[in-house]
């Protein structure tokens, strides 16, 4: 793909708001390639610039200005992953730079004076605030092996922040780099900045996920670092394609701002549908915002906010009995709440389950819809049994037995055994029978994820964990209410704190 292809397809190449991202890495790996810039006969070839390092090197080490160089293998044929041009060369990173070296280890001081200290941390949205930077004690003889200075990169070397790297700009203090950091000074007969956008390549992040080490928390070192393929331009392309990237990265700034506006407006005109559907007061005002949604439905669902204040809204007006027509034939709710009362001290007199609370009465809440028909206002603590779950010790788990279900366990309106936690079966057997989550089971996040729900779709009986309630329906024998009605009205309470035997309409 030539420069003028990739520009004439810009626009198209970023649909998604990702496409952006990987537009940006598809931009380097073709600047890296030699694919967005032109050869010129007049520039430098690659190896001549790797013979006037290598002099320059051996020159700062006779005259003691740097260590002696370390050694590192040729590139082989198996680090030639794609063809350079004519003029460039494949090289190491170690080959490019007058040296690689450790951060000082030493601890912040918050003063005002001395030698500044540069941290991971302190290198926020690709800058610095110096004036935040802490400093730190260290001898005098040590500071010149630390300095960084305009022109240096920095590589994190180990956490969350791995292989991400910082070009100095203008150092304006005295300073040195944490031992976090690795610095590299790339020589003057390459540009820094072309070795930047190069340590943002998707060659650099594939050799560094194969270099990084740790069995814990990843790290990279130095080793690792020197002997990473590079390719090397002519000095004169280096800057052409610095221009050519630096250009092409200001266009997916201005792509990523228009998908930015364009994400705004698209979730003000979805809250404003959904609203419209939450405040219509009656079917005349229903029909008109129904019509609004449809005309608006590209738009409506074009963000996961709009798709899921879309869907809050459905369930609303579901649970309000808005989106389905009454039948004279249908048992009246005042006739099932009897029968399920009935089948409650049916069940208390059988000591299946203990005696049932007196819940209070419903007061202002009911007002927060006009019931249709046939409906009543009840508690949701008259329809079900709610059984808390157990707290079982993590000592007794095993990777074989009966499955714990934990509210981790709970993903997608399911439960899930990827993950689950288990007890032998010898132990499940005494717990299994008072906190048994069969088949079907509706369970509902108790803390941390309250009110987050779920059912046991699989055929196999799990263990009921503590923080996590179970469900069931008094009338589950006579159907008189729907576990999942249940489960569609509770979907509509999270954003309350969910309470169980809080308010519900049938």
């Amino acid at each position: 793909m030539t420069l003028r292809t990739l520009l004439d397809r810009f626009d198209l190449l970023m649909d998604t708001p990702a496409s952006v991202s990987k537009l940006r890495q598809f931009t380097i790996q073709l600047a890296t390639q030699g694919h967005l810039t032109e050869r010129h006969p007049d520039d430098t070839p690659a190896n001549v610039l790797l013979e006037r390092i290598q002099q320059e090197k051996q020159r700062l080490y006779d005259s003691g200005e740097i260590r002696k160089p370390k050694a590192v293998p040729d590139v082989d044929e198996s680090d030639k992953v794609f063809a350079v041009p004519k003029s460039w060369s494949w090289t190491r990173l170690n080959e490019v730079a007058l040296g690689l070296r450790y951060g000082y280890t030493a601890s912040a001081k918050e003063k005002e004076d001395g030698v500044r200290f540069l941290r991971i941390t302190d290198i926020q949205n690709n800058s610095v605030d110096w004036a935040k930077v802490p400093s730190c004690e260290i001898e005098e003889d040590e500071i010149d092996k630390y300095r960084i200075r305009k022109g240096d990169l920095l590589v994190a070397r180990t956490g969350g922040t791995i292989g991400k790297t910082f070009l100095m700009p203008k150092v304006p203090v005295e300073a040195v780099c944490a031992s976090y950091l690795i610095r590299i000074r790339p020589s003057p007969e390459v540009s820094s900045s072309y070795v930047k956008r190069y340590l943002e390549s998707p060659l650099y992040w594939r050799q560094l996920s194969e270099a990084s080490s740790g069995t814990g928390q990843p790290n990279v070192n130095s080793t690792a670092l020197r002997e990473l393929a590079v390719p090397l331009p002519p000095r004169e392309e280096q800057q052409r394609i610095v221009e050519t990237v630096d250009g092409l990265m200001d266009e997916c700034d201005a792509l990523e701002q228009q998908q930015e506006r364009e994400r705004t407006l698209q979730v003000q005109v979805g809250i404003a549908a959904t609203e419209a559907l939450q405040s219509a007061e009656n079917e005349e005002d229903l029909r008109p915002a129904w019509e609004r949604v449809r005309e608006h439905f590209d738009t409506v669902t074009a963000t996961p906010e709009g798709v899921d204040a879309l869907r809050q809204s459905i369930l609303q007006l579901a649970v309000q009995g808005r989106l389905t027509e009454r039948d004279p034939e249908d048992t009246p709710a005042d006739v099932l709440l009897e029968q399920i009362q009935q089948e409650k001290q049916r069940l208390y007199d059988a000591g299946e389950i203990r005696k049932p609370k007196d819940l209070p009465k419903i007061g202002d809440e009911g007002e927060k819809f006009d019931l249709p028909s046939q409906w009543v206002l009840t508690r949701l603590g008259r329809l079900i049994h709610f059984k808390n779950g157990y707290a079982f010790r993590s000592k007794n788990y095993s990777y074989e037995g009966v499955g714990i279900v934990k509210i981790g366990d709970i993903q997608d309106g399911e439960v899930t055994e990827q993950d689950m936690d288990r007890l032998p079966t010898d132990l499940a057997k005494k717990k299994i029978e008072k906190y048994n989550v069969e088949p079907g089971a509706l369970l509902i996040g108790m803390s941390g994820s309250v009110g987050k729900l779920g059912f046991n779709t699989s055929e196999k009986t799990y263990l009921l964990n503590q923080r996590v309630g179970k469900i069931t329906p008094i009338s589950a024998l006579t159907g008189s209410v729907s576990k999942r009605y249940i489960y569609h009205f509770l979907r509509t309470m999270v954003d309350e704190n969910l309470r169980i035997a809080e308010w519900s309409a049938i």
